[in-house]
């Protein structure tokens, strides 16, 4: 059990709210005694996201996602999801 948050980034570097919703994706995991996985979407260094409460992050890259298309994202959000056995989603 995880609580999987979606981190956006604009060429490749995350906006504020990419760390802001995995805090409170960290304060949610805690609260459910759950580990906190981040996923992300052709993101540049993703390291920052540990100093936020990631204990875990998953990096696709991908040049077909390079434009936001929200079926392709919501895919790659399932997808991600279902490998880390996620029962809350947070993206923001």
């Amino acid at each position: 059990m995880s609580v999987l948050v979606f981190a956006d980034s604009t060429d490749g570097k995350f906006k504020k709210t990419a760390f802001e919703v995995v805090s409170y994706g960290k304060k949610v995991a805690e609260q459910l005694s759950s580990n906190l996985v981040v996923v992300t979407i052709n993101a540049g260094d993703a390291t920052a996201l540990y100093a936020y409460g990631a204990e875990k992050v998953l990096t696709v890259s991908n040049d077909s996602l390079s434009t936001f298309n929200a079926k392709e994202y919501a895919s790659v959000i399932e997808q991600a999801a279902m490998k880390e056995n996620a029962t809350i989603v947070v993206v923001d």
